[in-house]
């Protein structure tokens, strides 16, 4: 919390950037699993 205030970053900011990084993981693993199944 206290690196949001020295940040000067609201929480639902925070919140939206955590969630978008969840996405994007999600989103590499998929690719990853897609080009598993393209070699095979």
């Amino acid at each position: 919390m206290d690196l949001l205030i020295d940040a000067e970053m609201p929480f639902s900011e925070f919140e939206a950037y955590y969630k978008h990084l969840q996405v994007m993981s999600n989103f590499d693993t998929l690719v990853d699993l897609s080009g598993e199944t393209l070699k095979k």
